[in-house]
């Protein structure tokens, strides 16, 4: 069992947690309900949500494979799904000028980029 790579997949699951429960009820669920947007930007944004889910569960997934085989081809990938997932939120929050403490994003997936990347030491 790889550590570094066990725990990374536990921190993207607790993320996909963040995501399912906390951002489902901050995020999507008013999206949803939200009276003046048209119905093609509103479910097409519902449906990004899902894929975002979906990607958050696939690190996971990647994360505890490579934990289990010591291979590290797929943990590979999630590190740099995490980096990038990093870089976009830290890009959106700096070109739009917004607070990065009410976009919690870049933190989180920041936090699985840097376990991952301990498991290649």
């Amino acid at each position: 069992m790889q550590p570094w790579w066990a725990a990374a997949a536990t921190a993207s699951i607790l993320v996909l947690g963040v995501h399912v429960i906390g951002g489902g009820r901050e995020i999507a669920r008013p999206l949803l309900d939200a009276p003046g947007l048209a119905k093609v930007p509103k479910f097409v944004s519902y449906y990004c949500w899902h894929l975002a889910t979906i990607s958050i569960a696939l690190m996971g997934f990647c994360f505890a494979s490579s934990a289990v085989t010591g291979s590290a081809e797929l943990a590979r990938l999630a590190t740099v799904q995490s980096v990038l997932f990093t870089a976009l939120s830290i890009a959106i929050i700096v070109g739009q000028r917004l607070s990065p403490w009410l976009y919690p994003q870049w933190a989180f997936f920041l936090v699985v980029a840097g376990i991952g990347l301990m498991g290649f030491r």
